[in-house]
């Protein structure tokens, strides 16, 4: 069965639901409307593992179909034998009169006084804030959140749900602090490095610790070990010798580079978006790391190992910079007017663009050439970092509503033999009856 029949076959199953089908910028799409409202569900055109993308597909299509305030149809229930419930579900349909399993209450980090209760920028949020608990008035989300919740289109991945969002947002009041990694401390002291200096010179945010510290040498560096341990105590972040001499390798590099330098001199640096949806009326929210004055093009930063056309192409495909670059667009188009009138250069974006820098390797001495390269995402990603977004804030707006955050499959669902393998199988078989 293809894609057009099965999504077909299952739309007739919606009453008052129809159904038509358009060819996207590269993908078909299947449009479902409802009373006034539509919405639409990118499938794809090529064979593949087309039983289980077929699946997935349908399951995006019953998902929007709720959405535009559908209802299924009555199916007759089996007259075969009941079959015996999963009792490890940690979420189920339950039987009448038994209970389900708490939560808790979603609005509880909300209780105290919310940073954000109207749209707009908000230059005094600090990247604590902002990351800590919730700071608007009702719950919100960003592109990292929105990336959590689901994974590719088709595709499921390790650690992507609504549970693992959950687990790890501010409306779960047990969640776990944040463990800060090597690569995120010396990311964020880069970006500090190269568009705040005065946080990076800042004594109560960085301690450098100096040239040649060696914690075994209790005696010979005793007072230098002693403020090391003070500034650990006082939950500084630590930048050794080495690693700020990395660090200022790739500031200069990005410094010298004309381009670069001319577009990361006049703007403004770190400042928060928030606004509402307008189809869920959730918050959804944006931290730019820099905000350019007079040119129609976002900015976002980025540090790698390969900075190479084939490598940077890597890391946007792993890290989906097109979700993040699609949704700060969205809020400095949006915001706009409320930007101009603290910052009247400001222009709304129509392109959008990674300033890039290849990290040192373990051969680097300071002096040496880092490369710097200007990536710019084409337009047709970010529409696909759109699509996927509105996928996310869609499912985001349902899990908020039902206070249901559903794992990897809480339902049955099938999971078999991957399409590539049963392609080798097939062939192997056919080589042997040859």
């Amino acid at each position: 069965m293809s894609y057009h029949e099965a999504i077909s076959k299952e739309v007739e199953e919606w009453p008052g639901a129809a159904v038509s089908f358009e060819k996207g910028s590269k993908h078909p799409r299947a449009v479902l409307s409802f009373g006034d409202s539509s919405r639409f569900v990118v499938f794809p055109d090529t064979p593949g593992d087309t039983d289980r993308g077929i699946l997935n597909c349908l399951t995006d299509v019953r998902r929007e179909l709720r959405g535009l305030g559908a209802e299924r149809a009555e199916r007759q229930k089996a007259t075969g034998p009941k079959r015996e419930r999963n009792p490890g579900a940690d979420q189920r349909e339950l039987p009448e009169g038994e209970r389900g399993p708490v939560m808790g209450d979603p609005w509880a980090p909300l209780r105290g006084r919310p940073l954000i209760t109207a749209p707009g920028i908000y230059p005094h949020i600090t990247n604590e804030q902002y990351h800590g608990a919730e700071p608007c008035d009702a719950p919100s989300i960003s592109s990292t959140g929105l990336k959590k919740l689901v994974p590719h289109v088709g595709l499921q991945a390790k650690g992507h749900s609504p549970r693992h969002y959950w687990e790890g947002s501010p409306l779960n009041p047990k969640r776990k602090p944040t463990v800060q990694t090597d690569a995120l401390r010396i990311g964020s002291a880069f970006h500090d490095a190269l568009l705040l200096p005065q946080v990076y010179a800042d004594p109560a945010i960085y301690y450098f610790t100096p040239e040649g510290l060696n914690l075994k040498k209790t005696k010979e560096q005793a007072e230098q070990i002693a403020d090391y341990q003070a500034a650990l105590d006082a939950g500084l972040c630590i930048i050794r010798h080495d690693e700020a001499q990395e660090i200022g390798g790739m500031v200069n590099a990005i410094r010298q580079h004309p381009a670069a330098n001319a577009i990361l001199s006049h703007g403004v640096a770190e400042m928060t978006l928030a606004w509402k949806d307008e189809e869920t009326g959730v918050w959804l929210r944006c931290r730019p790391d820099w905000i350019a004055f007079g040119r129609p093009i976002g900015v976002n930063v980025k540090s790698t190992s390969d900075a190479s056309h084939n490598g940077f192409q890597s890391d946007v495909t792993k890290f989906r910079y097109a979700q993040s670059a699609a949704l700060e667009m969205d809020g400095l188009r949006i915001l706009a007017d409320h930007i101009k009138a603290l910052f009247p250069k400001f222009v709304p974006p129509t392109h959008y663009l990674h300033p890039t820098v290849e990290k040192p390797g373990k051969d680097w001495t300071p002096g040496d050439y880092l490369p710097v390269a200007l990536w710019e995402l084409p337009q047709e990603d970010i529409e696909y970092g759109r699509a996927l977004n509105r996928r996310a804030i869609r499912l985001f707006a349902d899990c908020l509503s039902a206070d249901r955050w559903p794992g990897y499959a809480d339902e049955p669902q099938p999971c078999g033999i991957s399409g590539w393998a049963k392609k080798q199988i097939d062939h192997a078989l056919e080589m042997e009856n040859a």
